[in-house]
């Protein structure tokens, strides 16, 4: 059953395209196996906040037995993962490090099972005794990167635990059937199969809980995203106010002129986008070179109220800034 439809974003960068196609294509074969499942739950970039810290989920799979979270990643050349499980990928002949998908997941992970604590209650309507356990922490716990078909992954040196988690879109599917294992038989679940697994009830309430979370801190609706200068209004008009953001590594938006990061306010002009001090009136734009390979070919992305900073190089991301005031990242 799918809950949550992908919001897409219209760019004609080619570095958003391919990222948007490879998140399109790998919610295509969710919709297409998955959308008659009742007992399988599906959510497509989905959003949660816990305590100023939020996470975005490229696909969440939700079954009986457990959760299973998903990485898109559009990678046009060669992959290869150290013993380290360091990345790095070639762009146009060249090699460049990437940031690990699957570390990515596991932030995403450890902030949707401490949401998911916190409301237990509400999810669990009721106390059950016997060999069920009101809890998440012993459910069935996986994570997945979803690379584009046409991507080369070098299996031969890459640690087989993280090959594993590594497939290409198209077999995406056959692999999620592999890890759930589901049988529909309640004799075969209480008998053979010793996973906890989540009641009908209970498993409705875990994605109608998702899905009213994520609603609710996604109100503003998508607007496309126009990178090209030639094309974006003379006349700056404002974005958002009074607005702080914090990336996961600590990275900080600040004033050039006094240095502060509070009370600033996000703009979008000739230039592109941009933050205003109201202590001082200075400009700054949102674009900087990139954290992970010091490029300079970076460029700034707006989904809803989260701005991005994308590589073009080394295709990394970094959430920059977020309306919600003081709101941590982990992207």
């Amino acid at each position: 059953m799918i809950l949550r439809e992908k919001d897409y974003i219209q760019s004609t960068h080619p570095q958003i395209a391919a990222g948007e196609k490879q998140e399109k294509d790998v919610a295509f074969y969710l919709r297409r196996e998955f959308k008659n499942e009742e007992s399988i739950l599906i959510l497509n970039d989905l959003r949660i906040n816990v305590d100023g810290e939020n996470a975005q989920i490229d696909h969440l799979v939700v079954y009986p037995y457990g959760f299973i979270l998903i990485e898109s990643k559009s990678v046009k050349g060669e992959i290869k993962v150290n013993k380290h499980g360091e990345w790095t990928r070639s762009l146009n002949g060249k090699w460049s490090g990437m940031p690990s998908p699957l570390m990515q997941a596991k932030l995403q992970r450890d902030l949707l099972l401490k949401f998911l604590i916190e409301r237990r209650d509400s999810i669990y309507e009721s106390k059950f005794l016997g060999l069920i356990p009101q809890g998440f922490g012993g459910r069935q716990w996986h994570s997945l990167c979803a690379v584009s078909s046409n991507a080369i992954v070098e299996r031969d040196e890459i640690p087989e635990e993280i090959s594993e988690q590594v497939v290409k879109s198209e077999f995406l599917v056959a692999k999620l059937h592999e890890i759930m294992n589901l049988n529909n038989s309640i004799i075969k679940k209480l008998i053979i199969d010793e996973r906890p697994w989540f009641s009908a009830a209970v498993l409705t309430n875990i994605g109608n809980v998702l899905l009213q979370h994520n609603n609710s801190i996604c109100k503003e609706a998508l607007k496309p995203v126009n990178e090209l200068q030639g094309q974006v209004p003379v006349t700056s008009t404002p974005e958002s106010t009074n607005t702080v953001l914090k990336s996961s590594n600590d990275t900080v938006i600040k004033c050039k002129k006094c240095h502060s990061d509070a009370n600033l306010t996000a703009n979008y002009g000739r230039y592109g986008y941009y933050v205003t001090c109201s202590s001082c009136s200075c400009n700054t734009s949102m674009k900087s070179k990139c954290q992970s390979c010091n490029s300079s070919q970076t460029r700034v992305q707006k989904r809803k109220d989260i701005y991005s900073l994308i590589c073009n190089e080394c295709d990394s991301t970094v959430d920059i800034f977020l309306v919600s005031k003081g709101a941590k990242m982990i992207s």
